[in-house]
This record gives C-alpha cells, structure tokens and sequence, in this order.
C-alpha cells in the first residue's frame, strides 16, 4: 500500500479521535488513490476490480447496517466501504477479525477511560461530603442502570479502530 494512504489514514484517524468526525475530503481521497494504488497492487491484478468493488458494497452494506443500529456514525461508514475497496471481498473475512480485536481492546480502553472519570467526579462529591464507601457499593448498580438507560455511555471514534485493524491486517498477512 502507498505511504500516502497510510498519511491520509493516520490523518483522518487523529481527526476522528479529536473531532468525532471524518471529513469527506479525506475519504473522497483514499478513493482516489486507493484507484492509483490498485494499478500498481499485486493484489488487485491478481483478484481482479470486480472482488474489489464487491468488498467495497460488502464493507458499506455492513456499516450502514451498523449505521441505522447507531452503532457508527456516517464517516465510518464511508471509511468502511473505502476499506473494503483495499483490501477486496475475499479479505474481508480475515479483516473482521483484526476488526473484532481492536474494537474489543480499544472499546475497552474507552470504556475504563469513561468509567475512572465517572468514578473520579463521583468521589470528589462524596468526598466532599465525607462518603466514600457509600460510592463504591452505588457503582455497581449505577452501572447496570446506565446500560439499560443509555446513560454514561463511552463513545469511541470508530476511526482508529478500522485504521489499527488494517494495520494489523496488514502486519500479519501484508
């Protein structure tokens, strides 16, 4: 894969992990030079455009699923069917599962990262009125209380998901 691509990826990246958003420019780019790319790809002279184009509806269909469920936002989406241009139909088996790894790790750290704030602010209230016990045992059940309200939930950027999935992807079978 082109260097640039991977700029462009760690740009859009940080730009989601900081903004929340994924600027249609910079996909609208990894398109153009994913086009570039596959005339100089091993990969893609080898399957063929139609694998690739496919993987590219496949990626898309997906994320829009994961879209309408609230599960991602629209620039993901886009950065998914993208995604699945690269790397084609017959890849993206084997990509979903560096996806599920680095969805589930960095899932994880946005999730503890939420809760030690929440439990940071909570204990500088009860800290004030001299109450720590009485925080830790409520956690607990707050917690069960906020996944069935949807409340305090940790919001990731997908972004950096897809991005180190398909550098490990790209690691491990590049």
């Amino acid at each position: 894969m082109l260097i640039t691509i991977w700029v462009i990826l760690v740009i859009v990246g940080v730009f989601d992990a900081r903004e929340y958003r994924i600027p249609n420019s910079l996909v609208l780019l990894l398109v153009v030079l994913s086009f570039v790319a596959s005339f100089i790809e091993p990969s893609v002279i080898q399957q063929g455009w139609l694998l690739h184009i496919a993987g590219f509806v496949a990626a898309f269909f997906i994320g829009l699923i994961f879209y309408v469920l609230k599960i991602m936002a629209a620039g993901d989406v886009k950065l998914f069917g993208v995604l699945g241009l690269m790397l084609g139909l017959i890849q993206l088996p084997l990509f979903a599962q560096y996806l599920a790894v680095s969805c589930v790790f960095i899932g994880g750290m946005y999730w503890l990262l939420n809760r030690l704030e929440l439990a940071g602010q909570a204990t500088r209230v009860n800290n004030s009125k001299g109450n720590i016990a009485h925080t830790i045992s409520i956690q607990a059940y707050q917690l069960k209380d906020d996944f069935k309200s949807r409340r305090n939930l940790a919001y990731m950027p997908f972004a950096p998901v897809l991005i180190v999935a398909l550098a490990m992807y790209h690691y491990f079978h590049g």
